[in-house]
C-alpha cells in the first residue's frame, strides 16, 4: 500500500473540504471506512 506523510486535514484541504470533520464523514458514507481505517490498510475490514 502507497502511504503518505500528509495530514487528513491537508487531504480534506486539497479535496477541496473547508472543515477535516465533514471530509471524514464523506469518506466514510463513500468507502465505509474512516480515513484512519483507510490508511491502516483497511483494518476493521
Amino acid at each position: 500500500m502507497d502511504s503518505s506523510n500528509l495530514k487528513f486535514r491537508d487531504i480534506a484541504t486539497i479535496a477541496g473540504f473547508t472543515n477535516q470533520y465533514y471530509f471524514s464523514k464523506v469518506f466514510k458514507l463513500i468507502t465505509g471506512l474512516s480515513p484512519t481505517d483507510y490508511k491502516n490498510g483497511h483494518a476493521k475490514l
